[in-house]
């Protein structure tokens, strides 16, 4: 049985802190609210090592970036929060921490750029499928198909992902990247990188 909350009580006696954890069980005071946080969140990185095992990389910082087509990573958080209720009661911390899990499932990512990135894909092409798609750093890459199967598989919003380009630009371009998460129930998140310089 999953514990609702801890009571932490403090004595000093005889110069000697004790400290009591109580705990109670989950009971009304753990119910959820009807109250979500959704929010979509991608963080532009370097890919540092890669094996067929697994994938090393850093993040990349300040307002502008240039980079190498093969070294591009994106990591990429999609996220619901269920905020559960507590009862008010001073001096108790609860062990009902929020849950990370879309109910609905996963329907497709759309990634577009405000530049042309090749002759095929020119400005507002939708690029998804010129990018591989990893759920977590040790684990093998996929085309968007199978990464979708996977992740609605896994439950959305339990980890976040990686997904790197395959193919290099035609030229070297600053780019504004917008990406699109659609969910099977219809809903849209959108999250935009900007001023990124992709070469060859």
């Amino acid at each position: 049985m999953r514990l609702s909350k801890i009571s932490i009580v403090l004595f000093t006696g005889l110069n000697l802190p004790i400290l009591f954890f109580f705990f109670l069980g989950c009971g009304p005071d753990c119910s959820p609210f009807l109250f979500e946080t959704r929010n979509l969140l991608v963080l532009k990185a370097q890919k540092l090592t890669e094996t067929s095992l697994e994938i090393k990389y850093e993040y990349l910082h300040g307002e502008s970036s240039e980079i190498r087509y093969d070294s591009l990573i994106f990591d990429v958080y999609v996220q619901q929060k269920e905020l559960f209720a507590g009862s008010g009661v001073p001096g108790l911390l609860f062990a009902c921490t929020p849950d990370l899990n879309f109910q609905d499932q996963l329907s497709n990512i759309n990634i577009y750029s405000d530049q042309d990135y090749n002759e095929d894909y020119p400005k507002g092409s939708n690029l998804n499928s010129l990018f591989q798609y990893r759920l977590n750093t040790d684990l093998p890459s996929y085309d968007l198909p199978e990464f979708i199967d996977l992740i609605n598989q896994q439950g959305l919003g339990r980890d976040h992902f990686l997904i790197y380009l395959t193919t290099p630009p035609a030229q070297k371009l600053s780019h504004q990247i917008d990406f699109e998460i659609e969910l099977t129930n219809g809903e849209k998140f959108h999250a935009v990188i900007e001023n990124l310089t992709i070469e060859k």
